[in-house]
């Protein structure tokens, strides 16, 4: 293929360097790799306790997600694959009030069965979200890598030219 587009694929990836290498393998050489996934440890909420908001979203970063933190490693990643022409763009993502309150939710629950929070905290959060959505003011963002540009470095054994420089080391040998 000449191109490739993921949106997160790798955020939930058991190993990194095995799915990147899974992409690349369909991708002619030369070709365009691009890459969305979310920072979860940059996501926000207009709740009051600013405390309790970093409490349960680190949780959740930390121990929730496979790779919370996905998106700001991006680049040292696919570097690391051997790929040359990285580039990648920082975008935010506006979570929709309704659709997401579930979400939000659980995350808060999540950190409660796990004793990140006590319930009074865990009814604060619900108590909170309640309150925001029906002052139709409810607010949540996160961080996303919405474009890692990527020139793939290797379609074979042979030296291939990737933007300005050539590149030695074949992508799979990735580990």
């Amino acid at each position: 293929m000449n191109g490739m587009v993921w949106v997160r694929a790798l955020v939930g990836a058991v190993w990194l360097n095995g799915a990147v290498e899974k992409l690349l393998r369909v991708t002619k050489g030369g070709g365009d790799v691009y890459v969305i996934e979310p920072d979860f440890e940059t996501q926000t909420r207009n709740l009051g306790d600013r405390g309790l908001v970093r409490k349960v979203f680190q949780f959740y970063c930390d121990n929730q997600m496979r790779n919370g933190w996905i998106g700001r490693e991006l680049q040292l990643l696919f570097e690391g694959c051997g790929l040359g022409g990285v580039g990648v763009e920082a975008g935010v993502v506006t979570y929709e009030p309704r659709s997401f309150a579930p979400y939000f939710l659980e995350t808060a629950h999540a950190a409660f069965r796990n004793g990140i929070i006590v319930e009074e905290e865990l009814q604060k959060w619900r108590d909170g979200i309640g309150r925001l959505l029906d002052q139709e003011n409810s607010f949540a963002r996160s961080a996303a890598s919405w474009r890692c540009d990527v020139r793939k470095a290797r379609a074979s054994g042979a030296q291939t030219f990737v933007g300005a420089k050539f590149v030695e080391r074949p992508f799979y040998a990735v580990g």
